[in-house]
């Protein structure tokens, strides 16, 4: 198993334990109306019948401890499957992609239930279990809940192709931190951390950052061999997502990016 599969694992081991071990915690800790989960998943030998499909979606029901009204599916021509199951919960659905990348497979599925007896994270845990892929990427979202105040906003952003220079130069990303907080208004508490690690293996090798703010924080990840970074920007003052990442991308001429906006 190559290292990018190793990650993979245990980055899906270690979800699915911290959310498996701690069910009734999780729902009753984070008090939310409904809970959403999206699973992306490639390198899939998908199934390529209708049938299959929706027996996967009846035995994730179950797994989810939903209650299934109906499947309506749907196969295109010359591939490709979209499935979806209404439940008394809410759904769960699967589109297909078998010519992903030369036919890797790739998979998009939501699986969104409500009430305290809901499991999603099973249903998920199923899917992963069956479909055996070779990369996930797996959000969960809690949506509704009782309107509890919030405290702050966090915004994760990924880039990737970036300048390589800009990367691998620890004055350079001392930098984009000092012309975040002030783009932000947002004031640093005393000067950035930052430090290379991992240099006895170049496939993780690169600087992390950790600037504390009054108002909480900023960290980054900066990965040398594939010019990537991984930025999280987290304060409890309000602040524009939209203008973070736009400066962000635009500092490390990333041609490619992901963001999420978390309110926390």
């Amino acid at each position: 198993m190559n290292y990018i599969k190793k990650g993979c694992l245990f980055l899906l081991v270690l979800f699915f334990t911290s959310v498996s071990t701690n069910s009734k915690n999780f729902i009753s800790s984070h008090i939310p109306q409904s809970t959403h989960v999206l699973l992306d998943f490639w390198g899939v030998d998908l199934p390529d019948t209708v049938e299959e499909i929706e027996n996967l979606l009846r035995e994730a029901t179950a797994q989810a401890h939903g209650t299934l009204l109906e499947i309506k599916s749907h196969k295109f021509d010359p591939q490709g499957i979209t499935a979806f199951a209404l439940l008394a919960e809410s759904h769960i659905s699967i589109h297909t992609w078998p010519e992903y990348e030369n036919g890797d497979g790739y998979v998009a599925i939501d699986v969104f239930a409500c009430g305290k007896d809901a499991q999603p994270h099973k249903a998920a845990e199923y899917f992963a279990t069956v479909l055996k892929p070779k990369r996930v990427n797996i959000r969960s979202v809690e949506r509704g809940g009782t309107g509890n105040p919030k405290f702050g906003q966090e915004v994760v952003i990924d880039l990737f192709d970036c300048d390589p220079d800009l990367i691998c130069s620890g004055d350079a990303i001392s930098e984009f931190s000092k012309q975040l907080c002030s783009l932000l208004k947002m004031e640093a508490y005393g000067k950035p951390f930052l430090e290379r690690f991992a240099l006895h293996d170049p496939n993780i090798a690169g600087y992390s950052l950790a600037q504390m703010i009054t108002t909480s924080l900023v960290s980054g990840h900066f990965s040398e061999k594939h010019s990537s970074a991984y930025i999280n920007i987290f304060s409890c003052s309000p602040f524009s997502a939209d203008e973070a990442v736009e400066f962000t991308k635009k500092f490390f001429k990333a041609q490619s990016y992901k963001k999420r906006v978390l309110i926390r």
